[in-house]
């Protein structure tokens, strides 16, 4: 019979989460690149922003966990495409057309999963015609994809 302590749980359960946080900030780094912490190699030329200077990556991604677990958002690739929606509506910036977005992931008695799938599907069905829109729509895919095991 095999034994398993508590601590032992916690230590397996804080490696899993550490790889999951590492999956998701390579996601992250690779669908956003002026995210990157600026090196004399590469710098970045988009505005930072809202004027403050941009966080480290580490930082984006450590809030953006914050914020999805609030939104009961808990895989890896959700976090990824949750973070990336966030970013992207930044960099691409939607106004009064995504203030829709707020609604559906405050919206009670759906799971995080579904809320976030609903968003999505809104959005790839926004991109058609609006350019802001396709651009998120990538972005949030590729930070999908890239954060798939």
């Amino acid at each position: 019979m095999l034994i398993v302590r508590d601590d032992q749980i916690e230590a397996f359960e804080e490696k899993l989460f550490a790889a999951m946080q590492q999956r998701v900030e390579r996601a992250i780094a690779q669908t956003f690149p002026e995210f990157r912490e600026a090196t004399p190699e590469r710098q970045t030329k988009e505005p930072p922003l809202e004027g403050h200077g941009q966080p480290p990556l580490k930082s984006i991604v450590e809030r953006g966990i914050e914020s999805a677990v609030r939104f009961d958002i808990q895989d890896g690739p959700d976090i990824a495409a949750f973070i990336a929606l966030g970013l992207a509506l930044r960099l691409a910036p939607v106004g009064e057309a995504g203030t829709w977005i707020s609604d559906y992931l405050n919206r009670a008695g759906s799971e995080g999963q579904t809320k976030l799938s609903m968003v999505e599907s809104q959005v790839q069905a926004l991109a058609a015609d609006d350019q802001a829109f396709s651009v998120i729509a990538q972005r949030v895919a590729q930070a999908r994809d890239a954060a798939a095991p």
